[in-house]
């Protein structure tokens, strides 16, 4: 199996258990913990660097750090990932992101008392619309929620 395939895959299936867990049992201690814990955040970095130095990217990295990013185009965009290694890179990336994203909106629900699970979802599928859902869920929550309630959150995400 290709370095591109094994990343793409290890980073799909690195997020799924957290995910699933902060659906399935997001008051769950274990749950917290592991949101909590830089590890899968770690470990996915790891593995985008990983990826990076071995297909030999650094050099389009460094490119890209060093300015050239602000004069791209669409179509030079679409160049940098015609490749299936690129197209891993940007994956592990997309994954890091979303899951730091539903990590926030995670604890945040929890802090608040508001139902995330439709949110965490579109982070999954779609992290910009789960930002979304996620905004407009609570402040319906906060227009229905009886003005005595507003300063009693439902879980401390810290304990």
């Amino acid at each position: 199996m290709a370095i591109a395939d094994v990343a793409f895959t290890a980073a799909t299936v690195a997020v799924l258990p957290v995910y699933a867990t902060m659906l399935a049992a997001p008051k769950w201690r274990l749950t917290r913990a592991v949101v909590t814990s830089p590890v899968p955040y770690v470990a996915l970095a790891g593995l985008y660097v990983w990826t990076v130095v071995s297909i030999g990217g650094v050099e389009k990295l460094a490119g890209l750090l060093t300015g050239s990013f602000t004069r791209l185009t669409v179509a030079e965009t679409a160049g940098l990932l015609a490749k299936k290694e690129e197209v891993a890179v940007v994956w592990i990336q997309l994954m890091l992101v979303d899951l730091f994203t539903a990590r926030h909106i995670y604890l945040d629900g929890l802090k608040n008392g508001i139902f995330l699970a439709h949110s965490l979802v579109l982070c999954f599928m779609a992290c910009p619309l789960g930002i979304l859902s996620h905004c407009i869920t609570k402040a319906v929550a906060r227009h229905f929620r009886p003005k005595n309630q507003d300063s009693q959150p439902a879980l401390d995400p810290s304990k």
